[in-house]
């Protein structure tokens, strides 16, 4: 189809496209004369061609002979006529086809083609514009028709469409004639001829024509993919699966996804949870949960959101972290709703499920009694050469896409049966978000990076001959695995799919030995209380504050001279990068500096994937802060607020603002003077009266006991992350319980990972004008810490990076 014909609804009337309407109005008797004689639509689209070869002969000899550029517009509106006519033609005489399109689509590129190589050939300028012009107007037509290709509908929008090129032209020649006529031969404008500009104001007008297409392409397949997404689990009734019950679970942004439930007769304490491979669903594990023979077992398995009866696009979620959250809620649900202590629950997880089990084992530290990990996607095989950085690419320019896997299930199994179920099953699909996709490369180099802080005992099966996945990025985690019981075992010439290869036996008879040997002894209690005097992140500690190399020391000098002309850097240096002054300007977020150069260089510095997690980090604080003043309030206790290291405490005060419905009081403590200042001054400006700014150490338990009113919620946010050794934190955490009231809530952060940690330890400075060396915690070691002092968590945040966390947990009473 072209912009004027070859469908009917193309020709609805319509103010957007009055060109097209004009010329429809004046179609109606040729198109019932062409029908009565039967003329052919074909014979119409070559009959165009002919009138753009006029066009362009008139276009080409028009440096001899001027009143040509008269004669030339009017063959170009024959030639959009005639497009327009066969179309309405074939539609009125029934003989509209697909063929019928193509043939009429052919034509009118070359009817594009010839008229602009006329114009560039005519000796009055415009030779390269001209050629440059075609290509665009080409480039045009096929992004219009390329809508139609992938399934949305062909775009005739934009300013730049076939017949505005016609009338841009018409314009073009006709200045130029009166030029020649009436201007004594001066055709040109600057260095330019006139048909040069108009060519060129045609280029530009495809240009935009093409981006807006695309847009409302993309915008289009978006729509399409998300209504098909919204009825594919009601269109597909959902499996029988032998003994499973079916339930669903809220996640944390109220989604409800799907999950089934394997319960034995007699009640049972101990569970397992499975997480499907990529692409799958929670029925495939039928078979598995069967061949386990776990009877006194209660397993779950679900359906990952995007997945099977799970709702959301398939193969897409906002982020891999997103997902990680769904797998704590599910847990967390799985175990409340069944009566299962975290500590009673084993894992196993395949493939991309496997990445994400883990994850969540490392960001969320659950104590789980042992986890299984069957081929897991730590490092992808992505056969095209570079395919990371050209999806990078591809995602800076298109947020939403999705890639089609190139598995088969031939390559997945060798069990032709289980293949061709596989192929059959009408809830597997193939594509991929290629922002999930890259999660996934991140987060599997993070957890590879960092697998020293996972001690939950782990099995590793990996196929001997797995067209999906590196073994060698398994070995890589097995190596860095911080577990005191860690089994690595390969599976000679299996394929990907392990549990439902032809001697999947094997598998199965594998994991339940390891699960019933790690239920036959007590869950491992790793002492993390001492991780600061010896352990992994301790090593780490150590290193950094040994010197640097010259690198370092050139960064270094870099940051504080030429550094300094960004404003945040320059306030970094002055009043420490991990001051309250400094987190105030990251969170503004506005890059300022000296000279331009300066700004951009702040840009760069604000947007560092540390400052980042950093924002993520007070949003995730602030909402769980209103979440637990809103608790509180709604249990009929009075809010009261104690911050033991507040800084400016803007995010507090501000929170409290923005709820004047609950009568709240705060009691902000710091030990700088000018943090209090700061806080104090906008705590006027925001009109609060129930406010205490007051100084104190948040390492004085004496004084944080004697806090009166006893808080109800206690808040320690960036603090203990500047802290290596645990006593002062427990002393800190002891004054904390001491002061809550029971049942009390407490919100503390913690970094359990920082891609820049050694960057930041040899060049930056802290606010006591130090080396800012941190010792990393662990997310267990944090909990633990919290454990001990009489806390209970039960609710925890992490930002998309895994680099800050927010947890609530509850004051316990003793």
């Amino acid at each position: 189809m072209h912009e004027l014909s070859a469908t009917a609804t193309a020709y609805q009337p319509t103010s957007r496209r009055p060109i097209a309407q004009v010329f429809r109005e004046t179609a109606r008797l040729p198109v019932r004369v062409c029908v009565h004689l039967r003329i052919h639509p074909d014979l119409i689209s070559y009959a165009s061609i002919v009138a753009s070869l006029a066009a362009a002969v008139c276009f080409w000899r028009a440096g001899l002979h001027p009143w040509l550029l008269l004669i030339a517009p009017a063959f170009c509106y024959l030639r959009l006529w005639l497009n327009m006519l066969d179309g309405m033609v074939a539609i009125a005489a029934g003989k509209a086809s697909w063929r019928g399109e193509i043939l009429n689509d052919l034509p009118d590129r070359i009817s594009d083609v010839l008229i602009f190589a006329g114009v560039a050939y005519s000796g009055l300028g415009a030779r390269d514009s001209g050629f440059w012009a075609a290509i665009f107007a080409l480039l045009t037509a096929y992004v219009g028709m390329f809508g139609q290709a992938v399934g949305a509908q062909r775009e005739f929008s934009g300013v730049m469409s076939k017949p505005w090129r016609m009338v841009t032209l018409h314009a073009g020649a006709w200045i130029t004639f009166a030029a020649i006529v009436w201007g004594h031969g001066r055709i040109h404008w600057g260095r330019l001829s006139i048909l040069d500009w108009t060519c060129l104001l045609v280029v530009a007008g495809c240009t935009q024509t093409i981006a807006v297409r695309l847009r409302r392409i993309f915008a289009a397949l978006e729509a399409k993919q998300r209504r098909a997404v919204e009825t594919v689990s009601h269109e597909i009734p959902i499996e029988d699966c032998a003994g499973a019950t079916t339930h669903t679970f809220t996640s944390s942004d109220g989604a409800q996804l799907f999950y089934r439930a394997w319960i034995p007769q007699q009640p049972t304490e101990k569970a397992v949870l499975l997480f499907h491979r990529g692409h799958e669903h929670s029925a495939r594990w039928q078979e598995t949960v069967k061949a386990l023979g776990l009877d006194d077992f209660a397993v779950f398995a679900w359906d990952q959101r995007g997945h099977g009866h799970s709702p959301g696009e398939r193969g897409y979620a906002q982020n891999l972290a997103a997902v990680v959250k769904d797998a704590d809620v599910f847990a967390r649900r799985v175990c409340s709703a069944h009566g299962v202590r975290i500590e009673n629950v084993a894992v196993v997880a395949h493939s991309v499920g496997a990445v994400v089990a883990t994850a969540w084992v490392h960001d969320y530290a659950p104590p789980i009694r042992c986890l299984v990990l069957g081929a897991p996607a730590f490092r992808v095989k992505l056969y095209l050469p570079l395919a990371i950085p050209l999806l990078r690419l591809k995602q800076m320019f298109v947020r939403h896409s999705v890639v089609k896997s190139y598995v088969k299930a031939k390559m997945l199994t060798h069990d032709a049966e289980q293949a061709r179920a596989y192929e059959a099953d009408p809830l597997i699909f193939r594509q991929i978000a290629v922002n999930i996709l890259l999660d996934l490369f991140d987060t599997s180099a993070r957890l590879m990076a960092d697998a020293g802080a996972i001690s939950a005992p782990t099995l590793i099966l990996a196929a001997g001959n797995d067209w999906v996945v590196k073994v060698s990025a398994q070995r890589q985690f097995f190596r860095n695995l911080g577990s005191s019981v860690k089994q690595f075992e390969v599976l000679p010439s299996f394929y990907h799919a392990i549990f439902h290869e032809k001697d999947r036996r094997l598998v199965t008879d594998r994991i339940r030995t390891f699960i019933e040997d790690r239920f036959s002894h007590e869950p491992l209690k790793d002492g993390l209380l001492d991780a600061d005097r010896g352990g992994y992140t301790r090593t780490e500690f150590d290193c950094l504050r040994a010197p640097g190399g010259a690198r370092w020391k050139m960064l270094r000098a870099v940051m504080q001279t030429g550094g300094r002309m960004s404003r945040g850097i320059s306030l970094g240096w002055e009043a420490g990068f991990d001051s309250g002054v400094t987190l105030d300007y990251i969170y503004e977020n506005k890059p300022r500096g000296i000279t331009p150069i300066g700004k951009c260089v702040d840009y760069f510095y604000l947007n560092s994937i540390g400052w980042r997690g950093i924002r993520v980090r007070r949003h995730n604080l602030e909402r769980m802060l209103r979440d637990a003043i809103r608790q509180v309030h709604e249990s009929g206790r009075p809010v009261r607020i104690m911050d033991i290291a507040s800084g400016p405490g803007r995010y507090v005060l501000e929170t409290i603002h923005s709820m004047p419905e609950v009568p709240i009081r705060a009691l902000l403590r710091d030990y700088k003077e000018a943090n209090l200042d700061a806080a104090q001054k906008l705590s006027e400006t925001l009109g609060l009266h129930d406010v205490i700014i007051a100084e104190g150490d948040a390492f004085d338990r004496q004084s944080l006991a004697s806090v009166v009113p006893r808080p109800t919620i206690a808040i320690v946010s960036g603090l203990y992350e500047l802290i290596p050794d645990n006593a002062r934190v427990l002393r800190s955490l002891g004054g904390i319980a001491d002061a809550l009231e029971d049942q009390g809530l407490l919100i503390y952060t913690n970094q359990p990972w920082h891609p820049q940690v050694e960057f930041i330890a040899r060049v930056l400075t802290n606010r006591e004008g130090e080396p800012w060396i941190m010792r990393r915690r662990t997310q267990a070691e944090m909990d633990e810490l919290v454990r001990v002092s009489g806390f209970e968590k039960i609710e925890q945040a992490i930002d998309p990076w895994g680099i800050f966390t927010v947890s609530v947990a509850r004051r316990v009473t003793r």
